[in-house]
């Protein structure tokens, strides 16, 4: 958690430099992009002519705000205390300070974001026993080799969009390698999508990698995860006014889908990995979700331990009948006092701890049927027998 001794809240949520030593530490930069003034539907007199239906979002900033409420609120750091969060916003963001006063942040323009990508990556050159987490949310395009994130001016020179507007997202974690911070996790809520009029006029273009580095660098020492809200050549979605499907699922995940033993203690920590799996199931229940978005890991050579859990993992479960269509005839309970009635098609969603539970399907047909068990990360399930 956080020590209010060392951070002072600026315009980006920035902790005070003067206060960053040598010491260990997990220093955090959030950038939500909402707001492309250049693209589709954009406010700007001028907006790119090849924006590839590319327009607002809604989901970014609620993204962003979430994120931050959980870090300043939950997060507990596995290795080293939290020192620093900073972030850029548009448009706006409730974004508020350890009193709860609001705080009026930067947009994401690549001015703004290559100064604070270096503050940021500098912070973490102080120690080699820091960790440095990069969250992004808004526009992002790949064309099987490329990954670009797009900031909020991608677009205002329209003979020049991505050099001026966007990172290119694999460059920058090779030269993120070079830092001294030997734990590195970014975080990339984007499309992958290749299927879009700007890649094709713009051909090689891949975006500002803010710092430069050679792609082998010191393999044999920093450890990085990313991982992407969708696969490659697919879409991530927003939900409008919301937290997004990948960032609603990575939270939710965080109280235990995502989490492992460690194997040092036994206790809970959350790993990138098993993050992976917790969040995808958690998509598959979301009412609505898109059945094509499937989180993607890159980069990992072992589990970085991200978050440790104060207690045992809640773990998501699903209770459902085998065939499956047979499920609506079933009324579900269990003993954590929980219920369903008959009628609904898709599984039954329960979120439990770690203890031994009595599950019941009551059918018309064939009578009740019950089983026991104790849900383990990243989830359970459980099926009933349903033939008659």
């Amino acid at each position: 958690m956080f020590s209010k001794k060392i951070i002072r809240i600026e315009m980006t949520l920035l902790t005070d430099p003067a206060q960053i030593d040598a010491e260990p530490a997990v220093h955090v930069l959030v950038i939500a992009v909402g707001r492309y003034p250049f693209l589709k539907d954009g406010d700007a007199d001028q907006r790119l002519p090849e924006h590839g239906e590319l327009g607002q979002l809604a989901s970014p900033v609620p993204s962003g705000e979430a994120l931050v409420d959980w870090l300043k609120s939950e997060f507990k750091p596995h290795s080293a205390p939290l020192k620093s969060i900073e972030v850029l916003s548009s448009p706006g963001g409730n974004f508020t300070d350890w009193n709860g006063a609001h705080v009026e942040v930067a947009p994401p323009t690549m001015a703004n974001v290559r100064r604070t990508v270096k503050e940021w990556a500098a912070r973490g050159d102080t120690s080699p026993n820091s960790v440095l987490m990069f969250y992004f949310c808004g526009h992002g395009l790949s064309n099987g080799e490329v990954h670009s994130l797009l900031l909020e001016n991608f677009g205002d020179d329209a003979d020049d969009p991505f050099n001026t507007g966007a990172i290119d997202i694999v460059a920058m974690m090779d030269g993120t390698r070079g830092k001294k911070a030997t734990q590195q996790l970014f975080f990339l809520d984007a499309c992958r999508s290749f299927k879009n009029s700007a890649f094709k006029k713009y051909g090689e273009a891949r975006g500002q990698p803010i710092i430069n580095g050679a792609a082998l660098a010191r393999l044999d020492v920093v450890e990085q995860a990313a991982l992407w809200a969708s696969k490659l050549g697919a879409l991530a979605y927003g939900i409008p006014g919301k937290p997004s499907v990948f960032t609603s699922a990575m939270l939710h995940a965080m109280k235990g889908a995502g989490a492992l033993q460690d194997e040092v203690d036994g206790s809970w920590v959350i790993a990138p990995e098993f993050l992976r799996l917790g969040i995808n199931f958690i998509i598959q229940r979301m009412p609505g979700a898109p059945p094509e978005q499937y989180a993607t890991l890159d980069r990992m050579a072992k589990n970085i331990k991200i978050h440790s859990l104060p207690g045992d993992p809640t773990v998501p479960v699903a209770v459902l009948c085998k065939p499956r269509e047979r499920t609506r005839f079933a009324a579900f309970a269990c003993s954590s006092g929980e219920s369903r009635p008959v009628g609904a098609a898709d599984p039954w969603h329960l979120d439990l701890g770690m203890d031994l539970y009595s599950f019941e399907a009551d059918f018309e047909d064939i009578g009740k049927k019950s089983k026991k068990a104790t849900p383990h990360p990243p989830y359970a399930i459980v099926s009933f027998d349903a033939n008659p």
